[in-house]
């Protein structure tokens, strides 16, 4: 999330690094205050190496063409809103994130527009094509940092808010 002179909207990036020198990203500009299903997916066809990003179903931006190798999530980092820098290449938000994330979902597909409506507020089930999804509201009533995988993947995490992260077996998010 970028700093922002404005009092109404702020830059949300997604990137993705292979850990050394490539790196691709897409940044979209938010509302701030509006709540807004947001949606990135990265092509990774041979022709077109992508990610683009939508805003409640819309295309609003996609990013240069870049080839990143597979990602493996046992062995690798996720992060999702961490606020920190990160290396290789160098990452620096202005400022972190400051908002509510309802969902994380990382599919094995590319969506079609159809399924990112069609998606974007209902609760999903176990599927092949779903390799991990955070809901961020669960177990319910309780004072716990787990965050349980619901893709039937089993890859559940720790919040750890003060560092503005979750761990999945080494990964964080």
């Amino acid at each position: 999330l970028s700093q922002s002179a404005s009092p109404s909207t702020a830059q949300l990036t997604f990137f993705v690094s292979s850990g050394s020198v490539n790196v691709m990203s897409a940044s979209i500009n938010l509302v701030k205050g509006d709540w807004s299903p947001i949606t990135f997916t990265w092509d990774r066809t041979s022709a077109i190496n992508q990610i683009s990003g939508y805003v409640s179903g819309t295309l609003v931006t996609t990013s240069s063409q870049v080839t990143i190798g597979n990602l493996y999530f046992p062995t690798a980092s996720l992060y999702i809103g961490t606020g920190s820098a990160l290396t290789a290449p160098l990452f620096t938000p202005q400022t972190t994130f400051s908002g509510g994330l309802d969902e994380f979902r990382y599919y094995k597909k590319i969506l079609t527009t159809d399924e990112i409506v069609a998606y974007q507020s209902k609760s999903l089930y176990a599927s092949s094509d779903l390799a991990l999804y955070f809901k961020f509201n669960e177990p319910s009533g309780s004072n716990t940092q787990l965050v349980i995988d619901s893709s039937g993947k089993g890859m559940h995490g720790q919040l750890n808010p003060f560092s503005v992260g979750v761990q999945i077996g080494r990964a964080h998010v």
